[in-house]
């Protein structure tokens, strides 16, 4: 960029000079003068050693740069890789604890539940959740259903709470009928695409709106 610069400057100087030699401004030897003064001071052009030195030197710059690039993208790649690693590892721990805790809820309470429930009547559940008419749970049954309930999302104290013939507001009707059982009626509204029920169990009443309990007086 400097040697560019200083031939530009050369020529500059030499059409100031010639430019006030034709206006007059200048003697011819003044002019004369000022052309070789000019002559000497102009830039050597850079020698063949030199070009290729500035050619090398772009090509180890160049090299650099894209090994740099490609080391950065590198280690990104490698943080990338053991961050999944990680979660990977993460996640089987928590699919191997959910399972242990899965089991143990399974073999604390189905006895309890098979104990406190044996004359829960319950019926028109969907398929593979067991149903009693009366005659009482088996302990598969009662291990079935505990699973059940896990697996939709139960919590092991809300399974507690089914096992104890508790209600709460926001549990679904299978909860509901795993732990008080089927009701003596059911009274339906049906207001657009929205269900309301109300379960009577003698004269006590549990709200049901869309498979969820909003309320209960009993």
């Amino acid at each position: 960029m400097a040697s560019r610069d200083n031939q530009l400057q050369y020529y500059e100087n030499l059409e100031r000079i010639s430019h006030l030699h034709e206006k007059g401004l200048i003697s011819s030897t003044e002019y004369t003068n000022e052309i070789e003064k000019i002559k000497k001071s102009r830039p050597k052009p850079a020698s063949k050693k030199a070009q290729v030195l500035k050619i090398l030197i772009t090509l180890i710059v160049g090299t650099l740069a894209v090994t740099l690039t490609i080391s950065v993208l590198s280690d990104l790649n490698d943080a990338d890789l053991r961050r999944n690693q990680r979660d990977s590892q993460q996640k089987l721990l928590d699919t191997e604890q959910t399972a242990i805790d899965r089991q143990r809820t399974i073999d604390d309470l189905s006895p309890k539940y098979c104990g406190q429930r044996q004359a829960t009547r319950v019926s028109g559940m969907p398929d593979g959740f067991p149903v009693n008419d009366g005659s009482g749970w088996t302990n598969d049954e009662c291990s079935t259903i505990v699973s059940k309930l896990y697996d939709l999302g139960s919590t092991s104290k809300q399974i507690q709470s089914i096992v104890d013939a508790k209600i709460w507001v926001g549990m679904s009707i299978i909860q509901l009928a795993y732990s008080i059982g089927d009701p003596n009626k059911i009274n339906t509204n049906v207001y657009g695409s929205s269900r309301s029920d109300q379960w009577v169990y003698g004269n006590n009443y549990v709200y049901v709106e869309d498979g969820v309990v909003t309320a209960y007086q009993i």
